[in-house]
C-alpha cells in the first residue's frame, strides 16, 4: 500500500495514530465478542467516534462486529412529509411516486439495516489488508475513510430514489428545511453521478472522470459494476477501448477509497429498491475485492 498517496485528511482531523498510541493489545483470550462500530447520525458521521472503534478492532480483532447508525429520525422525518404530501396534494401523483412513498416505512428499516451491513463487510475487508504493507494507523484512517465516503454514497442512493417524487419540494412547503436540504445535498438535477462521484471521492476538479466496467471472474458468484475513477489511474493512463486486468491498474487504496464505495452503494441501491431483499440474501453477491473482478475497460 503507497505510503505516499493522500487519504484527503485535513491536517485538523482526528487521526488514527493519535488513538493507536494510546492503545495496547488485549490478551489473546479477550478476542472474542462483537464489537459495536458507532457511526452517529447519517448525515453527519462522527469521525471521531467511527476512528476510535477502528482503533479498538484493529487491536482487539473480535469475531463479529456491528455498525449502529443513528438514522430513526430521518426515516421519521421522512415518512411524516410522504405522508402529508400525499394528504394534501391537490391532484394524485402518479403510481410511481405513490409507490416510493408508501413503500417507504418499509424500505428505510430494510436500506439502514443493508447499509450496516454492507459497511461491517467493508471495515472487515480493509483490515484483511493489515499486516502486509501499512502500519495500523494508516489502515484505520483507510478504514474511516471508505466507510464514510460509502455512507456518503449511500446517502446520494437514498436522495436519488426519492428526489423525483419532488419530496424535497414538499419538505420546503411543510417547513421542514433541513430534510429538503438533505435531499438536495446529491441533487440528480443539477449533478451528474460522475460529478458526485468527484465530489464524494475528492478527484481534483481537472481531471477528467470516466465511466469504468469491471468484469466479474465468476458472473454466477459475484455481480458486474461499474465505477467513475479518475482519467489517469495511480501512474497509467487508460486509453480508449482498453480492458486490461482490473489488479493491474488499480491501486489497493484507489480499490478502497473509490471502487468500493461506489460498488457498495450501487448494491445497496438495486438490492434494497430494486428487490426488497437483504443484501445477504443475494445473488450474485457484490465483489469486495479486486481480483473477483477479472477485467476493467471503459464502460
Amino acid at each position: 500500500m503507497p505510503r505516499d498517496v493522500s487519504l484527503g485528511f485535513e491536517p485538523s482531523r482526528f487521526h488514527a495514530a493519535e488513538v493507536m498510541d494510546k492503545r495496547s493489545p488485549l490478551p489473546s483470550d479477550s478476542i472474542t465478542g462483537t464489537l459495536e462500530i458507532f457511526l452517529g447520525r447519517i448525515e453527519s458521521v462522527d469521525r471521531r467516534s467511527l476512528v476510535a472503534s477502528l482503533a479498538d478492532y484493529y487491536i482487539r480483532r473480535p469475531k463479529q462486529i456491528r455498525v449502529r447508525i443513528e438514522a430513526h429520525e430521518l426515516s421519521q422525518n421522512l415518512m411524516h412529509i410522504c405522508e402529508k404530501a400525499e394528504a394534501e396534494a391537490k391532484t394524485r401523483p402518479n403510481d410511481d411516486v405513490l409507490t416510493r412513498w408508501r413503500l417507504l416505512p418499509a424500505v428505510l428499516p430494510l436500506f439502514w439495516d443493508n447499509l450496516s451491513e454492507l459497511l461491517a463487510q467493508l471495515i472487515r475487508e480493509v483490515f484483511s489488508y493489515s499486516g502486509k504493507n501499512a502500519a495500523p494507523a494508516e489502515v484505520v484512517e483507510a478504514a474511516v475513510e471508505a466507510s464514510v465516503r460509502t455512507t456518503e454514497y449511500a446517502q446520494y442512493v437514498i436522495g436519488r430514489h426519492l428526489y423525483w417524487t419532488r419530496l424535497h419540494h414538499w419538505a420546503r412547503q411543510l417547513k421542514v428545511p433541513e430534510i429538503a436540504e438533505y435531499l438536495e445535498r446529491y441533487s440528480p438535477e443539477g449533478s451528474s453521478q460522475g460529478h458526485v462521484v468527484r465530489k464524494i471521492c475528492k478527484m481534483p476538479m481537472g481531471e477528467t472522470v470516466l465511466l469504468l466496467e469491471l468484469e466479474p471472474k465468476d458472473p454466477k458468484r459475484v455481480r458486474a459494476a461499474r465505477v467513475y475513477l479518475s482519467g489517469k489511474i495511480g501512474t497509467t493512463v487508460l486509453p480508449p477501448g482498453l480492458r486490461a486486468p482490473t489488479e493491474s491498474l488499480v491501486t489497493d487504496w484507489c480499490w478502497y477509497l473509490d471502487c468500493l464505495p461506489q460498488i457498495l452503494g450501487e448494491f445497496l441501491a438495486e438490492t434494497t429498491f430494486g428487490f426488497l431483499r437483504h443484501v445477504r440474501d443475494r445473488e450474485p453477491a457484490v465483489g469486495l475485492k479486486k481480483h473477483d473482478y477479472g477485467m476493467m475497460g471503459l464502460a
